[in-house]
């Protein structure tokens, strides 16, 4: 067995910094990493890394990450061991090394617990064991959540959502950017360093695997082909199993949300989906964070890794000590509550989120002045504006961009941002009188009346707050049209619905909230056509007048 560290591999932070962070002292002061393979029960050499604490003599707990980013994507993981633990990360078929065919979320039930069981056979394991990892390395822990052998005491859930469709889908308006994006970077293809921007902006979007990756690949002309919830594909697919999974859940969970993740609310869904008797033990933390794990703000979120540190460890040697060493759990994680980051406030809050109680306040668009008013009026002129497809409002700040920033470090898309003033045509935008009392919310929704001469279309709404002169982006959504009216005939007045992701932050005495509408909101979503017909194929978009009449807006309070 050779020994590494961490300079040895080359991966670009600063470990000693990161464990000076942590609240208690490591126990170790070395590890050493050994390269082996684990064979599947079909043949498959999948590469596997143990890494070890030098010195320890007695048996520990494992902690196992599985991962399709191959070793450098592990950020202070093997460290852990200098705390006490035996730290395995092995890659995935057909991944850095690993033998088969990369398929997402195609093997990784088997090839898991086929691990598991090996692992069970390692000299130094003590019979308990933990599995941890963010985003498709949480898929694979929901995989087995109803199947867990005894000696996996706990999942480490971060920044994914068991349920497909919301994944990849708003309202019928498919992620683009996050998906379209992550197709091309790990979709087994080398590309040049444009291959993102190619593959995002191609029309149509149904043939971007084989004119931008050269690939054929069946599943993402699945993904683009089906924007509806009702087609079988997301209940029939080999991931729809995974939709089941909260309410099958047989272990305590640590389940890790960024209000800036794509997955908040899928996850936010299954947390309340899980059976009490498994949540009164587990912990929901909700933090300001984006899928990376970082901060995408325009303002100061002060105390944003008071509970976690940096890159999140010291949250995960919590709640390992707690699971697998039987050690006292950090007062400001609660079995069976959610500790919430509020945003504008800047500090986590204790809640039960499963059945918070909260209270309503409601603004009304007044389309005679393009002023949000606390009162319902009777306004006596609709608003219209020209959308184009082909000119679509670019994205500035959205909870559903992931791609960029991941891969690029781009955060130009994304998180709190300061807002520029409206000077688009295409945009129209409603503002409050400055609010009287402070007021914190923790979830909202828009209710439009609206009509268009397009056969099919979309409304995106950005929900803002005016702060000292300043705006800042908080949330977005979007909806197609023929999500909610799929008879639509051209010049029928609807209402429709527009809601946005739950989030947890205080609306100061003084400020205002300006609501911006529009249709389009690109790349965090396609350009839609304004036609009919799949999104995903249609080459020819045409132009479309939307008109506004009216709507409410209301906040959920606490």
């Amino acid at each position: 067995m050779d020994t590494f560290y961490i300079d040895d591999l080359k991966l670009k932070y600063d470990y000693k910094k990161i464990i000076a962070e942590q609240d208690i002292e490591p126990l170790y002061s070395g590890y050493t990493l050994e390269e082996t393979s684990f064979e599947t029960s079909d043949g498959k050499k999948l590469i596997t890394y143990i890494a070890r604490p030098i010195g320890c003599t007695e048996p520990l707990p494992v902690i196992l990450r599985r991962t399709p980013y191959g070793i450098k994507s592990l950020r202070f993981f093997f460290e852990m061991s200098l705390y006490g633990y035996i730290c395995i990360s092995q890659n995935c078929r057909g991944s850095f090394g690993s033998e088969g065919e990369f398929i997402p979320g195609i093997n990784e039930k088997q090839d898991t617990l086929e691990t598991i069981k090996w692992i069970k056979t390692l000299n130094g394991f003590n019979g308990k064991m933990a599995m941890c990892g963010a985003s498709y390395l949480s898929m694979e822990q929901w995989q087995i959540g109803d199947c867990a052998p005894p000696e996996l005491k706990t999942l480490y859930l971060e920044f994914y959502n068991p349920y497909r469709y919301i994944q990849l889908y708003t309202k019928g308006m498919f992620r683009l950017e996050a998906y379209a994006g992550w197709t091309s970077y790990n979709a087994g293809v080398k590309g040049s360093k444009d291959l993102y921007d190619r593959a995002v902006k191609h029309i149509p979007q149904y043939t971007m695997d084989e004119d931008v990756l050269g690939t054929h690949l069946d599943w993402y002309r699945d993904w683009v082909s089906h924007p509806y919830p009702d087609a079988p594909i997301w209940h029939d697919m080999p991931w729809s199993h995974l939709e089941t999974m909260p309410q099958k859940l047989d272990l305590p969970v640590f389940m890790h949300c960024g209000w800036y993740d794509p997955h908040l609310e899928g996850m936010l869904k299954a947390y309340k989906n899980i059976r009490p008797e498994i949540r009164e033990k587990s912990v929901l933390f909700i933090t300001p964070c984006n899928h990376k794990g970082t901060l995408s703000s325009d303002v100061d979120l002060k105390n944003a890794f008071d509970l976690t540190g940096k890159r999140f460890v010291k949250s995960k040697l919590a709640w390992f000590g707690y699971m697998l060493k039987d050690e006292p759990l950090a007062d400001h994680f609660l079995p069976g509550k959610a500790t919430v980051y509020v945003i504008g406030d800047e500090k986590y809050i204790n809640t039960d989120w499963a059945h918070i109680k909260t209270g309503e306040r409601s603004f009304f668009l007044n389309t005679d002045d393009l002023s949000l008013d606390t009162a319902e009026n009777k306004a006596s002129c609709s608003l219209s504006f020209t959308y184009d497809p082909k000119h679509p409002v670019p994205t500035h700040g959205s909870e559903v961009i992931m791609t960029d920033y991941m891969y690029n470090g781009n955060d130009r898309y994304h998180g709190i941002r300061l807002q520029e003033k409206n000077t688009r045509e295409d945009v129209l935008s409603f503002t409050s009188l400055p609010l009287e009392e402070d007021i914190t919310i923790t979830g909202s929704s828009l209710k439009l009346k609206v009509s268009t001469t397009a056969e099919d279309t979309s409304f995106t709404a950005k929900l803002c707050i005016v702060k000292a002169n300043k705006t800042y982006h908080l949330r977005e959504s979007i909806t197609a049209l023929s999500f909610e009216h799929k008879n639509y005939k051209a010049g029928d007045i609807v209402e429709i619905n527009i809601d946005f992701y739950p989030i947890a932050v205080n609306l100061g005495a003084g400020d205002s909230i300006r609501i911006d509408i529009s249709s389009s909101s690109f790349p965090a979503y396609p350009a839609h056509p304004n036609t009919k017909g799949l999104w995903s194929k249609e080459t020819e978009p045409v132009c479309a007048k939307q008109t506004i009449y009216g709507g409410k807006l209301t906040f959920k309070t606490l």
